[in-house]
């Protein structure tokens, strides 16, 4: 999250990166101020979650040249503003927004034929089947 309140102070958090299996010492990314998540009030603030930390695009570009394959990336980040944006090589990753100018709205991205992306607000039918799994009980076996 990054996040902006009407006297102009901004905070920034990131997951703690509890990756299935990760490789021992790997102490996420919340635990490191700036390792994951930034911000300076007088500029702006940014977040990034899964496997990158990275500028996404020219890091899932270096990984797949190597690697054959790139981890799930994504970044989020806001100015001083409250002009937002993200990043991401995950098709359909959703992010909320909601400004003094813009309703709280679901945004998933999408990337078009020539693998830019845009982001679309999430359907009803979406928000639906997400809200369904989020609240249904777990099953125990």
């Amino acid at each position: 999250m990054v996040c902006l309140n009407s006297f102009g102070s901004m905070t920034s958090a990131t997951s703690t990166s509890g990756l299935f299996m990760k490789h021992p010492g790997r102490v996420g990314d919340s635990p490191v101020s700036g390792s994951g998540f930034y911000v300076d009030s007088k500029v702006g603030g940014a977040s990034a979650t899964g496997l990158g930390e990275k500028a996404v695009k020219d890091f899932d570009t270096e990984l797949r040249q190597r690697r054959g394959k790139a981890g799930d990336m994504s970044l989020i980040a806001m100015n001083n503003k409250g002009e937002w944006g993200c990043a991401t090589n995950i098709e359909g990753f959703s992010f909320a927004v909601c400004t003094e100018k813009e309703k709280p709205t679901v945004y998933l991205v999408k990337f078009d034929e020539k693998g830019k992306q845009y982001f679309e607000p999430a359907s009803k039918e979406w928000m639906d089947h997400y809200m369904a799994s989020r609240t249904a009980p777990l099953i125990r076996k």
